[in-house]
């Protein structure tokens, strides 16, 4: 019994792993993030960081993530791109709006989309179930019935409103979205005029021409240029007392009326197990396609009574987060 006690316990001793130097010994991955804006405007790195720690990778420990940023100027993008394939990287996480150069510069090297393409544009992959190629992701959100979404509860909560501007930077083979989107806006007796910014410059100019729409209400889904200003269009819209209806929730966090649409936390940090399971291994033409996780409605009472607006119930009861 004593003898068949001590093997027992020396067969422990064996088995315990010795966790400093497994920690020290792992093989260090390096994955790289592709992102159109600039560092102080991405709101990917805390959700996503914080999700791949918790699934076991810390940055510059047994993970080294590469951030490149193309500061708005989408011609910088696939150049990044190719450096980075270039430079041996593992995974791309796609950002928003740099699916195409990063498709561009590799077919070998996974992809992982963050709002990448909508879910019929996904359709050049295969299918969403399994596509078939070296990309994998998420979908965007530029579909048409989260613009409706967005247009009724425009007719909610300004009743009275006619003329809507929407203000966008330019949209690739938009035709079938933009005769959807209008349909909509006739539907709900909006009357639809669009104003688009191509550069970060010509915002200034963008602004002139919406005054001169004198519109009742400002539509700004939120693609990647209008995000890298959304204080400088808020504030606008806040002057010159337009409610205004958005994408992203951080157009309301900043002081727009209201916003519907996907959860970026929730993107990022789904992204993160993308990037997970292709680092253990798993293939990214076996990895379904999905649709965003969750959509938040995000209602900014603060605005909404400098606006001398009331928000219906209705409105505030099915919102996700209120800000008062």
């Amino acid at each position: 019994m004593k003898r068949r006690g001590f093997l027992a316990g020396m067969a422990a001793l064996v088995t315990v792993p010795d966790v400093g130097y497994a920690e020290q010994t792992q093989k260090v991955r390096r994955i790289a993030v592709l992102w159109h804006g600039s560092p102080g405007a991405i709101h990917m790195r805390e959700p996503f960081v914080m999700r791949l720690r918790e699934l076991g990778w810390r940055e510059n420990q047994n993970v080294v993530i590469e951030w490149r940023y193309a500061e708005g100027h989408s011609e910088r993008l696939p150049t990044l791109a190719v450096e980075l394939v270039k430079g041996n990287i593992e995974l791309i996480v796609a950002g928003i709006g740099t699916i195409d150069a990063a498709m561009g510069a590799t077919q070998h090297v996974p992809i992982v989309m963050t709002f990448g393409v909508t879910a019929s544009e996904a359709g050049v992959l295969g299918s969403l179930a399994r596509p078939g190629r070296n990309v994998t992701g998420l979908t965007g959100d530029v579909t048409t019935e989260v613009m409706s979404k967005r247009l009724e509860l425009l007719r909610e909560v300004a009743p009275h409103a006619r003329r809507v501007v929407a203000l966008h930077a330019p949209i690739p083979d938009a035709a079938a979205y933009i005769a959807d989107f209008e349909a909509g806006a006739q539907k709900l007796r909006f009357s639809l005029q669009y104003v688009e910014v191509r550069r970060v410059e010509d915002l200034d100019a963008a602004f002139a021409k919406v005054r001169d729409h004198r519109p009742d209400a400002l539509y700004c889904g939120g693609d990647p240029l209008t995000m890298r200003v959304i204080p400088r269009i808020v504030e606008f819209a806040r002057q010159h007392r337009i409610p205004s209806i958005h994408g992203p929730r951080q157009f309301a966090d900043a002081g727009g009326l209201i916003a519907y649409g996907v959860s970026l936390t929730a993107i990022y940090r789904r992204a993160a197990e993308y990037v997970h399971s292709i680092l253990n291994g798993a293939s990214p033409s076996d990895l379904p396609i999905e649709r965003p996780p969750k959509y938040d409605l995000v209602v900014n009472l603060k605005t909404a009574r400098a606006l001398s607006m009331t928000i219906p119930q209705s409105v505030l009861a099915r919102a996700d987060h209120v800000i008062e």
